[in-house]
């Protein structure tokens, strides 16, 4: 299992909450940023109270990380996990003074799909994407690219880890400089779609290849009976 940026308090029980195709197996003392997960079918949602980062009067840049792990995400009897994305947005505001470089912030979501049975894992990193604005300032939002444990695993995707982390940054460089950026919506889902295909073991094709050999031997000695 791999290590993790994520802190437990001493009474710390593990949660476990089901939809209709995928279970969620979660600490519930994790120390994170991300509030509370609340969970509808297959997906999982969080609504973060305080995730900010701000940058003012030429402070440098200001950083904000965290992180959730869920210690399995598995589905049911017979099926694969086959998709997890993971998206989220926020909104920021950059005010920038008649001199010096332009203030800025910035939005990364790394997110990481481990198999319960093999060391296999998947990372997807992506940056943030300006969509717009509302009320007087900007939007932003990610969105991972989907994973398919199922295919990229040689092991069985019946069951998988999953860590989302995030960063958020702000700079400045001068007086009267501000930059902020928070996040205010994240959202995972995991979607199953495909059946598990179990592979003979070595030991079985071998008995299977001896049981044809022995039917067509007997078929031939029938045949010359």
């Amino acid at each position: 299992m791999m290590a993790l940026g994520v802190s437990y308090a001493a009474n710390a029980t593990l949660v476990t909450s089901c939809g209709t195709s995928v279970c969620y197996e979660y600490n519930d003392a994790q120390s994170t940023a991300f509030g509370s997960p609340t969970f509808s079918g297959d997906s999982v949602s969080f609504t973060p109270t305080v995730f900010r980062a701000e940058s003012s009067n030429g402070q440098g840049q200001v950083n904000y990380s965290s992180s959730f792990f869920f210690d399995r995400v598995y589905a049911n009897a017979g099926y694969e996990i086959s998709s997890i994305q993971v998206s989220e947005s926020g909104n920021y505001r950059i005010y920038r003074d008649s001199s010096g470089s332009p203030d800025t912030v910035s939005a990364s979501l790394a997110t990481t799909v481990s198999s319960l049975l093999s060391s296999e894992n998947i990372l997807d990193s992506v940056t943030l994407n300006r969509s717009g604005n509302s009320g007087g300032v900007q939007l932003w939002s990610l969105q991972s690219n989907a994973i398919n444990p199922a295919s990229a695993f040689t092991s069985n995707a019946q069951g998988v880890s999953l860590l989302i982390q995030d960063n958020l940054s702000a700079f400045t460089d001068e007086l009267g400089g501000l930059a902020w950026i928070q996040k205010t919506y994240l959202l995972s889902v995991a979607a199953v779609s495909n059946t598990v295909t179990n592979v003979p073991e070595p030991s079985s094709v071998v008995l299977i290849m001896a049981g044809l050999v022995m039917a067509g031997l007997i078929f031939s000695v029938r045949r010359t009976v």
